[in-house]
């Protein structure tokens, strides 16, 4: 039958393509967070988008749910 699983990955090294992610990080997180009334929450989404500022590589995983295989 041959790979069935959904993944699809991409590995993002690309400097410019890695600036949009975090922004793009950062603006959801700050939506996600001003429903939340949370200091702990507020570290949190600090802590995980400076692992993002260091990372020289950000590596998405995807699930294709249209795949027939």
């Amino acid at each position: 039958m041959g790979l069935s699983q959904p993944w699809r990955f991409v590995v993002v090294e690309n400097a410019a393509a890695r600036s949009a992610i975090r922004d793009n990080f950062a603006a959801s997180n700050a939506q996600a967070l001003a429903a939340q009334d949370s200091d702990r929450a507020g570290l949190y989404a600090r802590l995980k988008l400076a692992g993002l500022e260091e990372a020289p590589t950000h590596f998405a995983v995807f699930a294709d749910r249209a795949t027939t295989q």
